[in-house]
């Protein structure tokens, strides 16, 4: 059930404001957190672990001193940030700064010339987390065969295959080609390694929905994760349960869910980090056909506090799941005011 927002503007004579949500256990993620909220932005129905707006990013090309701070110092090459662009942007019904990822034609992976890759740590490993992101494609955006985009972590295997027994998962979000539609328009999908894949490369169920990128249009992507149930502590113990969650919205409804993960064996495997990517790929097949760009903002990733949860039972948590069309109560609604796409089905 989406909460009707009461928190919306607190005007303080222009005294810029960092809401930090109580956590247990180790809360040095809040010395690596991104910059602090925008005057007047209240998050107090939830508990941020990591936000980055890049308002306060120069613009121009992304200086690999700025990235490492931007994004806790990730792990990642820096051979991308050439073709990296922070800037400002005034399309789409809003007005802001974000990241524009530049892929030219004929190319496809992560190399010197497409692709961007990156992990971020978000400084606590957690049982469940939800990660959202604004996304704006290039108009007439082909997807050819397909490509990555952002995703979360766990203890994740060395190499993008199935997992061992003892090691953790991968839980990217993917853009297929709607192939029913002229041009190919990007439909979002999950990517996840987890224990029980049968191939080489990550499962990739496809979500109930197709951008619609004939023009300049914003998108907020939500995506939860919830761990599945484990009691080994080592080898030898028994294997985790199917009972791994994961949810996929756009613009705050439920488009896309799996609900029998087994994304770890080992109790002590969480979340603990943002797979920040955009590619092209696959092979050379999944080559772009024309030049296109994407351009992120608002990653954010979070849960609801627990006072949040307290005074709204209905809100689901844990092992719940969601319901197809359900339409869920995120930082956007804060972020946005509660400015609703109706043509999404919102309320």
């Amino acid at each position: 059930m989406k909460k009707i927002n009461k928190y919306l503007i607190i005007l303080l004579a222009a005294i810029p404001v960092a809401i930090i949500c109580s956590t247990a256990g180790n809360n040095e993620w809040l010395k690596q957190a991104g910059p602090a909220e925008k005057p007047g932005t209240v998050f107090e129905d939830f508990t941020i672990f990591f936000k980055q707006d890049l308002d306060n990013t120069p613009t121009g090309y992304y200086k690999p001193l700025r990235w490492k701070r931007d994004w806790n110092d990730p792990e990642g090459s820096i051979v991308y940030l050439p073709r990296t662009f922070i800037i400002d942007y005034n399309s789409g019904g809003r007005s802001s700064r974000g990241m524009k990822w530049i892929f030219p034609r004929n190319s496809y992976g992560v190399n010197a010339n497409h692709g961007y890759d990156w992990r971020t740590p978000i400084g606590k490993t957690l049982e469940e987390c939800y990660l959202s992101f604004s996304i704006m494609f290039k108009p007439g955006f082909d997807a050819v065969s397909g490509g990555k985009i952002m995703g979360v972590q766990g203890n994740p295997p060395d190499a993008e295959a199935r997992p061992k027994w003892d090691q953790g998962f991968g839980g990217s979000l993917m853009f297929k080609p709607d192939r029913t539609v002229a041009g190919r328009p990007p439909v979002p999908s999950f990517y996840v390694y987890h224990q029980d894949q049968e191939l080489a490369v990550g499962d990739s169920p496809r979500w109930d929905y197709t951008f619609d990128v004939s023009s300049e249009i914003w998108y907020d992507i939500t995506y939860r994760i919830v761990m599945n149930t484990a009691v080994s502590s080592g080898p030898g113990g028994p294997d985790g349960l199917r009972d791994g969650i994961m949810e996929g919205f756009v613009n705050g409804k439920l488009y896309g869910q799996i609900s029998d993960l087994r994304l770890r064996n080992l109790n002590h495997i969480g979340i603990d980090r943002i797979r920040v990517q955009g590619f092209f790929g696959g092979g050379e097949d999944y080559s772009t056909v024309r030049d296109e760009w994407m351009i992120i903002d608002n990653v954010i990733v979070w849960t609801y506090s627990d006072e949040y949860l307290q005074e709204n039972p209905s809100v689901k948590r844990g092992r719940q799941k969601n319901s197809t069309g359900d339409v869920i109560y995120t930082p956007f609604d804060i972020l946005f005011a509660n400015v609703v796409d109706e043509s999404t089905g919102g309320e």
